[in-house]
């Protein structure tokens, strides 16, 4: 999850695990969740991280995109059997079936 602060378009500076998450994991699925993402957000991560931290990519037909609706609160890709999403927290947890205090 990313916070900013606006001074025009909003950029990814910086990227924070959970506990028990390493940073290569956390970049791998933000990245992942984030390839099919054209929103100025999502380019940016995507941006940052193949900087960062760059994996060897799906091509983009190899991904199924999940579009972010007002109902779910996610958006990300399935891939290669795996679901990689991205979104608001609370949205997030209730995705995994993971209660807020864990």
């Amino acid at each position: 999850k990313t916070g900013t602060i606006t001074f025009g378009n909003r950029r990814c500076s910086a990227l924070y695990a959970a506990p028990g998450v390493s940073g290569k994991e956390l970049a791998e699925g933000a990245l992942l969740a984030s390839l099919a993402d054209d929103t100025p957000e999502g380019k940016s991560i995507v941006e940052y991280l193949r900087i960062l931290h760059p994996i060897e990519e799906p091509r983009r037909e190899e991904l199924t995109p999940i579009a972010f609706s007002a109902e779910t609160r996610l958006s990300g890709v399935d891939w290669n059997g795996q679901v990689y999403r991205k979104g608001a927290v609370d949205a997030a947890l209730r995705f995994i079936d993971l209660p807020r205090e864990k």
